[in-house]
């Protein structure tokens, strides 16, 4: 899972369905629309995709995403993922989740600081800060929190804490859930791919209908290339992702 916006151009629809970002200077001239997809760890092609308002955020329009999708998917997210109210969503839609949190929020399963290499039994009981989906179930979900530092000569120690409802040790050691979340990284080079190399950082669209033909139009185009890549590195003996 990553989302990221796209700028529209500034006719009266689009602002009025989209919405302006804001910040210290004021409105912008230009509107935006956020964006959510799912991108397959293995080729790198975008799965499911979702859109929404600028003021809709990334967590809001990734459960809507979730709850759409089939079972028995396992979802790979970041800090901005890793919180309660995904992780409930998951588990009620019968998936399973690799999401990165924040190190505060490790102190809920224990106020003792961590080696690198753990890997605990914990059980996610919601705050009462946080926000639930109300026709879904909200009791205590367990999974696995681990921890590794990671640390290379001449830069900083990167401390990455991960919550999975992945409990069976033996069929997801915990050496590979670590692997498998160091592929998300990838995910963001793909957006960098959609908006960039095909040149989709902006749209032309002055309608919402032809802005989401438009974007999807160009989200089948990164999809036939990601393809054909995916069949080339088979025929190589080569991951689809490093090519």
């Amino acid at each position: 899972l990553d989302g990221s916006t796209v700028r529209l151009t500034a006719e009266a629809a689009l602002v009025t369905h989209y919405g302006l970002p804001s910040g210290q200077h004021g409105a912008s001239h230009w509107p935006r629309l956020r964006t959510v997809g799912a991108f397959d760890l293995y080729t790198g092609a975008l799965l499911e995709v979702v859109t929404g308002p600028y003021a809709t955020s990334e967590q809001t329009l990734a459960i809507q995403l979730m709850r759409t999708a089939q079972a028995a998917q396992l979802w790979v997210g970041d800090q901005l993922f890793g919180i309660y109210h995904l992780v409930q969503v998951a588990v009620a839609c019968r998936q399973d989740v690799v999401f990165r949190i924040q190190a505060g929020h490790v102190r809920r399963w224990t106020p003792t600081k961590l080696p690198s290499g753990s890997d605990l039994e914990v059980l996610w009981t919601p705050s009462a800060a946080d926000q639930l989906e109300a026709d879904l179930p909200a009791g205590p979900i367990a999974g696995r929190l681990l921890y590794v530092r990671i640390a290379h000569a001449g830069f900083r120690p990167i401390d990455i804490y991960l919550f999975t409802t992945l409990t069976d040790r033996t069929q997801y050691p915990a050496e590979a859930v670590v692997q498998l979340y160091a592929r998300r990284w990838h995910v963001e080079m793909n957006l960098r791919h959609v908006k960039t190399t095909l040149a989709m950082e902006g749209l032309t669209g002055k309608s919402v209908d032809i802005v989401q033909k438009e974007w999807t139009l160009g989200l089948l185009a990164y999809n036939l290339i990601r393809g054909l890549m995916s069949q080339a590195a088979l025929r190589a003996g080569l991951s689809p992702l490093y090519l």
